[in-house]
């Protein structure tokens, strides 16, 4: 977390995740170049052989490689932090503590984890599903009698049951079931 927060303070990298991955691609690739440049600059004049700037290259492309998978699994941290945070809120109802201060599409995929965890926990919410949850049976209830019996006196208890049925669903912003 430590590498994407940093890279997150950067002006031009701070709203936008591929921006880091970019920074990181483009610092990566090019500390082979770098590295041969201050090695020439540094250079006390001897001539440098083929075999020696190979190997310089090389161990600096390695060197390169090395820096931006590092950096790149850092980047990734975060991603890993809201899946198991949304796995563990799932699984066990465990509230996710991610991190909020970030502007990016990782920084805000993090925010609204946090925010849809937390209207999922409210009294509210648990008390829709289970207006929901009866409704369902209450309506697969009015389906069989209809079915079953279509007396008059009885069509206008069922008609009842429907609209109470319509008025709960709609208090939890759920589907309509339509009158028979």
């Amino acid at each position: 977390m430590k590498i994407y927060h940093f890279m997150s303070r950067l002006r031009f990298t701070d709203r936008k995740y591929a921006f880091k991955l970019m920074l990181t691609a483009f610092i990566g690739t090019h500390i082979p170049l770098i590295g041969l440049i201050v090695y020439l600059l540094a250079d006390t004049g001897d001539t440098m052989s083929r075999s020696t700037c190979l190997l310089l290259i090389l161990g600096l492309t390695l060197a390169g490689t090395a820096v931006t998978l590092w950096v790149l699994y850092g980047l990734v941290r975060p991603l890993k932090m809201a899946q198991r945070s949304l796995s563990k809120f799932l699984q066990h109802n465990t509230m996710p503590h991610l991190p909020e201060g970030y502007q990016d599409e990782i920084g805000i995929l993090m925010r609204h984890i946090n925010f849809i965890a937390a209207h999922m926990h409210t009294p509210d919410f648990e008390t829709q599903q289970k207006i929901r949850a009866n409704t369902a049976q209450i309506e697969l209830l009015v389906n069989v009698i209809n079915q079953k019996n279509t007396s008059p006196e009885l069509a206008v208890y069922i008609n009842d049951l429907q609209v109470s049925v319509n008025n709960q669903l709609e208090f939890t912003n759920g589907p309509v079931v339509k009158n028979a």
